[in-house]
Order: C-alpha cells, then sequence, then structure tokens
C-alpha cells in the first residue's frame, strides 16, 4: 500500500503562541494543532504556519503483520512563503516501521530519525485513538 498525504496550515493576523502548529513525533489524536512528523521529537517543529507531505509504504509480509518505510518534508514558519522561496528551510524526517493488527487494536514499533538534527526517536503506539 502506498499512501501519499499533504497538508497545510495557515494563521491569519498576529496570535499568542498557543495557537502555533506544533509538528513532530507520531501524534495520531488530531488536537490543539498537533501534527506528526517523523525525525523530530513531539512540537520539536512550532510556528504560525506550515506545509507538510509525506510518503508512505506498506507492506503485508505476513497476515495482519506489516513494514513500513515513511518519509515526510515540511515547512513550519511564520512567513511560509519567504518572498516566494517556499522550499527554502525544508526540514525532512524518515521512519522505519513494524505494525501489527492484534485483539486491543494495532500495535506500532517506528524507528524515525533526521538528517537536519542527527537525532533518532523509538516511537510506541498501542490501540486505537479515541
Amino acid at each position: 500500500t502506498t499512501q501519499i498525504i499533504s497538508e497545510a496550515g495557515l494563521t491569519i493576523g498576529d496570535s499568542d503562541r498557543i495557537f502555533d502548529f506544533l509538528l513532530g513525533g507520531n501524534n495520531q489524536n488530531f488536537i490543539n494543532n498537533f501534527i506528526s512528523f517523523y525525525g523530530y521529537d513531539i512540537a520539536g517543529l512550532s510556528a504560525k504556519s506550515f506545509l507538510k507531505s509525506s510518503v508512505n509504504f506498506r507492506y503485508e509480509f505476513f497476515r495482519h503483520n506489516y513494514i513500513s518505510l515513511t518519509a515526510n518534508a515540511a515547512r513550519a514558519e511564520n512567513d511560509l512563503f519567504n518572498q516566494g522561496k517556499i522550499f527554502e528551510n525544508t526540514k525532512t524526517g524518515y521512519a522505519l516501521g513494524y505494525a501489527m493488527k492484534s485483539i486491543i487494536g494495532p500495535i506500532e514499533v517506528n524507528y524515525s530519525w533526521s538528517p537536519d538534527t542527527k537525532q533518532r526517536y523509538w516511537l510506541f503506539n498501542v490501540g486505537f485513538w479515541f
């Protein structure tokens, strides 16, 4: 399975930082402007606007067992358009994962890293978000 996702967020006018978009980690509980972004810690990138794209390749190698490879790229800036230089300062991150379907929902383990920060993270997810 191949999944391609593009997302964008834009804040108009001046606002408090509490309304910033927060990119990073494997947050799938879409609340309070948190956006999943492999290769960075939760809320590792924050700004008033963002553009993000990701590609996820997932392969079922055994019944209910999957491996995945994900690449994502984003720009998170207060001035997203940057006088026409919208690809300047683009951040990237990657993840390699294993997932399985279980009686309590999906169980996932992802190893993520970013060449920008040289950071590496192990991410775990058990069950469904409510």
